[in-house]
């Protein structure tokens, strides 16, 4: 199993383009695998937590894809590194000190020195909760999207004197 194991992923710094190619194939499976059980909120908003994790594992699994770090340790490393960080999100969704440790506070970049609008997506239902962020403008499309039409006619008659 070892000999076919090393037929096909090749050796650390001693790998052919084919084996490359099949280390390629495992790594965007295994990374796709790691996406998935670390759940939606590694691209859905990214902190500063999730940038390093990402590029911490990106940078781990391209080494290893290359032949330049060994392949399994890599995949046991990213793995662990996956499992960090789910554990840290959910401590950090949990505890309001370690969110302000790991993601920092807010940071208060226009303070009412430009008007702010708020636009896109923004229906009826959800117009209170935007306007309670303080912005100065809402546009909504939602109040002419089902608008029902009139047809005016523009027809003139010149009469003659």
């Amino acid at each position: 199993m070892e000999q076919f194991f090393i037929d096909v992923f090749g050796v650390q710094n001693q790998i052919s383009t084919a084996q490359e190619a099949a280390r390629a194939v495992l790594i965007f499976t295994y990374g796709l695998a790691l996406l998935r059980l670390s759940g939606p909120r590694m691209f859905e908003r990214w902190s500063a937590l999730d940038m390093i994790i990402s590029i911490m594992i990106g940078s781990a699994l391209a080494r290893a894809m290359s032949g330049g770090a060994p392949l399994i340790g890599t995949m046991v490393a990213a793995a662990v590194m996956a499992l960090l960080h789910v554990g840290l999100a959910h401590w950090v969704a949990r505890n309001e000190k370690v969110a302000r440790f790991f993601e920092g506070e807010a940071v208060t970049l226009i303070d009412h020195r430009a008007l702010v609008e708020a636009s896109g997506g923004i229906t009826l239902d959800t117009l209170a909760d935007v306007a309670a962020t303080g912005v100065d403008l809402i546009s909504s499309g939602a109040l002419t999207h089902s608008a029902p039409s009139l047809d005016i006619s523009l027809d003139f008659e010149i009469a003659s004197s």
